[in-house]
């Protein structure tokens, strides 16, 4: 899914399992009140981001289009800001090895 010139993006960096449901009532008066105007394309989902439970997601756009076939991952160079991007001068692991991380890792590892 491709969202074209959205007007909000509600939902964390990364999530996984992601269950599409119609917007409640609620959920559109308040973009609409927040954005001045209903927004033509309205999408809502549950999804898994790394916590023990779901959150909601909302993302509202001008239109959505559906792109069919396999999404690749990386699609931008490496980012040597990036700890273990496997950019020459990145901190963190090389290219391909476990990342340092300080704390637990993310569910997206």
């Amino acid at each position: 899914m491709v969202f074209v010139a959205p007007a909000l993006v509600s939902c964390p960096l990364a999530f996984q399992d992601p269950v599409f449901r119609a917007p409640t009532a609620e959920e559109a008066e308040r973009l609409a009140q927040g954005l001045g105007e209903r927004s033509p394309v309205l999408v809502a989902f549950e999804a898994y981001a790394g916590g023990s439970e779901p959150v909601s997601c909302l993302i509202a756009a001008e239109r959505v289009e559906i792109r069919h076939g396999q999404v690749p991952r990386n699609t931008r160079p490496p980012d040597p800001r990036t700890p273990g991007s496997g950019a020459p001068d990145a901190p963190g692991a090389p290219a391909g090895g476990p990342p340092r991380w300080p704390g637990v890792p993310l569910s997206t590892d």
